[in-house]
């Protein structure tokens, strides 16, 4: 099986790492998720997007540094990671905090939790 990215029916998009990333692997995930960002953004709908790191492998230097280029690049208004372990757990919040998105994004053991976050009502102040 290889990684997924796609505008579900519940309106988030869902992105499924799945084995070792590089690089390369992210980027095109990041690519993907952008075309999705555009298309919500253009029917004023917010940019929900659920990150699944349950099937995820090793992931080099090369993927978390195309993963922090693609946090700044992609504008989202809430970002849910769940799965994998607890470095990955800091790996993630180190990424978040570098590319400046650290607040709207957030990482959870579980896919309830990470769905309730998404899906809660978000502040226009």
């Amino acid at each position: 099986m290889a990684n997924r990215v796609f505008l579900a029916k519940d309106g988030l998009i869902h992105n499924v790492h799945v084995g070792d990333q590089t690089g390369y692997s992210i980027a095109i995930m990041v690519d993907q998720v952008l075309e999705l960002a555009g298309q919500l953004r253009t029917k004023h709908q917010p940019v929900l997007w659920l990150v699944d790191f349950t099937k995820l492998g090793h992931q080099d230097t090369d993927a978390r540094r195309a993963a922090s280029i693609g946090l700044r690049k992609i504008g989202y208004d809430r970002l849910a990671a769940f799965g994998g372990d607890p470095y990955l757990r800091y790996i993630v919040n180190l990424v978040a905090r570098a590319s400046g998105k650290f607040d709207r994004t957030r990482y959870f053991a579980t896919q309830a939790e990470a769905l309730a976050f998404l899906k809660a009502p978000i502040s226009t102040s």
